[in-house]
């Protein structure tokens, strides 16, 4: 993998990786991080989607994160009724339709267990709490603008989006 072809990254729990690569084709990468300890059979292999869209890089990176790292088992259950191959190692999400997409996409939308806004009862927790590190290397992402701080509000995730930026000669690109 060249440097230039990774724009992001996202640190779910600590325990998974998602690196996000945005070539001619973007894709996303799921790397279980084993624990120390953990046996050889326990580890999992990487995962590759495609994205269905440029616009929905960033929702369908939060699905690949609920279904292989959350292992949300009523999404799940919903995405093997309409692919049998969601659970493969390459996966191009856009054979989905966009219903199917907008329906798993509503669905992912969950409230947390620790999220403030999610303590009452007009809003009943329904999943442990996402801690996410989000690193953007460059500006070229499709992910990290407004768009990305309103999907995580509706995820209910705790998120930390840091950017990296580059100094060429005297200049900082970003």
């Amino acid at each position: 993998m060249i440097m230039a072809e990774l724009t992001a990254q996202i640190l779910v729990n600590g325990s998974y990786l998602l690196l996000l690569q945005e070539n001619d084709r973007p894709n996303w990468q799921c790397i279980h991080l084993p624990r120390r300890g953990e046996r050889e059979h326990d580890i999992r292999p990487a995962i590759t989607w495609i994205p269905s869209k440029v616009e929905n890089i960033f929702k369908d990176g939060l699905l690949m994160i609920a279904i292989h790292c959350l292992a949300d088992e009523e999404i799940i259950k919903r995405a093997k009724s309409m692919s049998k191959e969601i659970m493969n190692a390459f996966v191009d999400i856009g054979s989905l339709t966009n219903e199917q997409l907008a329906e798993l996409h509503t669905m992912n939308r969950k409230h947390s267990d620790r999220c403030s806004n999610c303590q009452n009862a007009q809003h009943p927790a329904t999943r442990k709490l996402m801690f996410l590190d989000i690193t953007i290397f460059g500006n070229n992402s499709a992910i990290g603008g407004p768009e990305t701080q309103k999907e995580l509000k509706q995820h209910h995730a705790s998120a930390s989006v840091g950017y990296t930026e580059f100094v060429k000669g005297t200049e900082r690109i970003r």
